[in-house]
């Protein structure tokens, strides 16, 4: 045991028990802290060897597109009935102050943004040293992130798990009905969420293979803020549960 960390160590008590481990003080304390209205924010990028964008460094990522869940009140009833926001690049030219300009206005000045990881976040970052001009709005849009990831980490240990926490492991575990939601895609993963992007800048499709990939790109894009939502809804039934 002296050998494992303490993450680790976790694991193994979990492994050996055989059933999950809910700090649940943890959890509600963490989930307490959320404040409407909710917003769940998801980022698509891309890079390339030959960068399309003026100032992009070679594999340089890029934000190509959004998705956005928002719930006025924090109480949640029915996910697919949330209102549904979202952006994507265009074929041509820069799209990136677009894509920041309806990105600022959708998330309003007041409210959690749930993410799950801290890619958003360094993202936001880049944009902030991008343009200058709209910096203490994205600074302020920083400060009202909430990272479901590392709530689980510090929370939740489950066999299934394996010790890790990304959402593609902890997803299936806490929302087993997903699996089937993504396999059913045809762009399903963000590497091909990146690839099937960078075909549309790089001229490879007509004009209705474009209007056809396009719309798988909003469509995976939207489940992964969609599948946050029934994240947080797990979570909260753990965190109650006796």
């Amino acid at each position: 045991n002296d050998l494992l960390t303490v993450p680790q160590q976790k694991h193994r008590r979990c492994v050996v028990e055989g059933v999950p481990v809910i700090r649940r003080k943890g959890l509600r304390k963490g989930l307490n802290a959320l404040q409407a209205p909710l917003y769940f924010l998801d980022f698509e990028s891309f890079s390339s060897w030959r960068p399309t964008l003026p100032d992009q460094p070679p594999l340089e990522q890029v934000v190509s597109q959004y998705s956005l869940h928002e719930s006025a009140a924090l109480d949640i009833d029915d996910p697919d009935s949330l209102q549904h926001k979202s952006f994507l690049g265009t074929s041509r030219g820069d799209f990136r102050r677009e894509l920041l300009d309806a990105m600022l206005t959708d998330l309003g000045d007041k409210g959690s943004i749930v993410v799950y990881s801290p890619y958003e976040k360094t993202q936001l970052s880049k944009m902030a040293s991008l343009f200058p001009d709209r910096q203490d709005e994205l600074e302020a849009l920083i400060a009202r992130l909430v990272d479901l990831e590392p709530l689980i980490r510090q929370n939740v240990q489950h066999p299934d798990f394996q010790g890790r926490t990304s959402l593609k492991v902890t997803l299936p575990v806490l929302v087993p009905s997903y699996v089937g939601r993504y396999k059913a895609l045809n762009i399903n993963n963000g590497a091909l969420a990146a690839a099937a992007f960078q075909r549309i800048r790089g001229g490879e499709l007509s004009e209705e293979e474009e209007a056809t990939v396009r719309a798988e790109l909003l469509e995976y894009c939207k489940l992964d803020t969609l599948a946050m939502v029934e994240l947080l809804l797990a979570l909260r039934r753990l965190a109650d549960e006796n």
